[in-house]
Parts: structure tokens; sequence; C-alpha cells
């Protein structure tokens, strides 16, 4: 038998082959054909749907060319068909056809999934290089070699999906700087933060003649911030009021206040001071 190759075609997007390339190729009446393809219609109905009548035109004895009536059929319909045909030449007829419409069917998924997006250019990946190389002088200090720069670029890959850059797909070059970016701000955040302190470098806890101590000096200190800023607020209110004799009465009367306020500071930070004094002399005899 020649390696003929049944023609597939497609009518309204489905694959199918001619009652006459079939009648031809199983040696088999075209009119035996079209009665065998009836007789199926007539005992199965439903498989109506697999056969789609249609018209060939005939080569005619004296010339010319007449139309015939057929039938085209998709595998289904062959299937049905090609049942009752027995043979040697038969069989190899329908494993020849099977891979017909295998092939024919193939072609139509390939055609049909969307075209693959385009593979990165080395102009593409440079923005992606330069961030790489960022992020390896960052975390490889002092002095990178070049695997610390491999390990960077095999991780980048990874989170891609890919075994080499040259796979790299354009629309990806945005989402792979993103993520070396957010290595390089996490490596930067974790150089700046300060080093934990070690137990043996903490400072030794006061004592309590040292926190009375600190304490009594504290409150002096902060006496004196208050003593100033009643001063300071006085002062004001003497450029306020003194362009009257009332204002220069009220003026003679906060003096007098000042005076007495003045007094009770004194008083208190010679007691604070005192205080202070005391607890250090504690502080010293318990030193020795």
């Amino acid at each position: 038998m020649s390696e003929v190759v049944p023609v597939v075609e497609l009518s309204k997007g489905h694959p199918v082959v001619l009652s006459t390339h079939v009648a031809e190729h199983f040696k088999k009446s075209h009119q035996h054909v079209l009665r065998d393809i009836k007789a199926l219609i007539a005992a199965v109905p439903e498989c109506a749907s697999n056969f789609g009548r249609t018209f060939v035109q005939l080569p005619m004895p004296k010339g010319g060319f007449r139309e015939s009536p057929a039938y085209n059929m998709d595998r289904d319909g062959f299937t049905l068909l090609a049942m009752g045909f027995t043979g040697r030449d038969a069989l190899q007829w329908k494993l020849r056809y099977i891979q017909a419409f295998n092939a024919m069917e193939a072609k139509l998924r390939e055609d049909a999934l969307p075209p693959s997006p385009p593979l990165s250019t080395v102009a593409d990946r440079r923005p992606l290089v330069e961030a790489c190389n960022l992020l390896v002088e960052t975390r490889y200090l002092p002095k990178p070699v070049e695997r610390d720069y491999a390990k960077v670029r095999a991780d980048v890959s990874k989170f891609l999906g890919v075994d080499k850059w040259e796979d790299i797909r354009t629309e990806d070059i945005p989402k792979a700087l993103e993520f070396v970016q957010v290595q390089i701000s996490a490596d930067i955040q974790v150089k700046a933060s300060p080093a934990p302190v070690k137990p043996e470098n903490l400072p030794a806890p006061l004592t309590p003649l040292e926190t009375a101590v600190r304490g009594f000096g504290d409150l002096r200190r902060h006496l004196s911030d208050v003593r100033r800023e009643i001063w300071e607020a006085n002062h004001r209110t003497f450029k306020q009021r003194r362009h009257t004799v009332q204002n220069f009465m009220l003026i003679e009367a906060d003096s007098h206040l000042d005076e007495g306020v003045e007094t009770l500071f004194h008083s208190m930070s010679r007691q604070l001071e005192a205080m202070e004094h005391f607890a250090r002399s504690i502080q010293y005899l318990a030193g020795a």
C-alpha cells in the first residue's frame, strides 16, 4: 500500500474527511458509502450531527464536471462508518485516518494557545543586572567574589521559575526588579540596626544610696529651672506694666512677691543641697 496521507480539512472549525476520499482509500463504491452513512443516520438519529451534507465536482466521461452529493464526517462519524470496513488494508487506512485526525487536532490546539511572551534581550535585562550587582555589593562586604554574583542570579532565576537568564521574559523584568530591591532594603536595614548590647556591657544597677544622691541633685536642678521661669515671667510683666502709676504699684507688689519667692527657693535649694551632701557622705562611708 502506498504511503498516502488522508486529507483532513476544517469545516466550521472542526476536522472532517470527505466521503469520496474514504470510498477511494477503502476501495468502496461512493454510492455504497453514501448508503451506509444514510443507514447509520436512520438507525442512530443522534449521530446525524457527525455527518454534514455537501457536494463535490466529479469529472464527466466526455469532459466537464457534475455535482454529486457527499458527506463531510468528523472523527466520530468516520469511526462509526469505518467499523464495518474489514481486511488488512482497511486496518492500515483506519490507523492513517486516526493519525491524520490527531495531527489536525494537535495543530488546532497549538493555534488556539496564546502566543508566548517575548523573551528579554540583553538590553532589557541591564537594569536587573545592575540591581543584582548592587545587592551583591550590599550583602557580601567588603569584597564580593564571582560566586556571590552567581548566587544572587540563581536566586532571581529560582524566583522567576527559569533555568537561564536568557529565558527571562520581558514582562517579568519589573517583578524581578521588585524582588531584588526588597532584598537590598532588607540588607540595608539589618546593617543599620545597632548591635545588641551584651549583658557584660550593660551598666551596673544603681544602689539605693546612688539613686538618692542623683534624685536630690535632679530636684535641685529642677528647682533652679522653675525659679528661672518665674523670674522670666515677672520680667515680661514688668515690661508690660511700666507706663502707668497704677502699674507701678502692681510692679512694687510683684517685687515683694519676688523677694518672698526668691527666699523660699533659696531655702529649698539649700535644704536639697544639704540632703545631697548627706547622702554622698553616707555613700562614702558605706563604700569605705
